[in-house]
C-alpha cells in the first residue's frame, strides 16, 4: 500500500477529478482524507491505496495535469 499527498486548489469539483485517475488506472482507493487550509487556499488530499510503486509513478504525473493540483508525491516511508 502506497501514501501519496495531492496538494489542490479547494474547489468545487477537483475531489473528482482527482478520483477519476485512480478510477481509469483500476487503482483501488483505501483511505481518503482531505484537508481544507483556509489561509494558503490549498487543500491536502492524502491517498492510500493498493498500488505499486511503477503504477504510482504513472498516476502521479496524471494528477499533476490537473489544472486544480499544485503538487502531487508519493509520501516518503510508504511501503508496498
Amino acid at each position: 500500500m502506497q501514501t501519496l499527498k495531492i496538494y489542490t486548489e479547494n474547489k468545487i469539483g477537483v475531489l473528482e477529478k482527482v478520483t477519476t485517475v485512480f478510477t481509469r488506472n483500476r487503482v483501488n482507493i483505501m483511505t481518503l482524507n482531505l484537508r481544507a487550509n483556509a489561509l494558503q487556499e490549498l487543500s491536502l488530499i492524502s491517498v492510500s491505496a493498493d498500488i505499486s510503486q511503477e503504477l504510482a509513478q504513472k498516476v502521479i504525473p496524471q494528477l499533476k495535469r490537473i489544472i486544480e493540483v499544485a503538487d502531487a508525491k508519493l509520501k516518503e516511508g510508504s511501503k508496498l
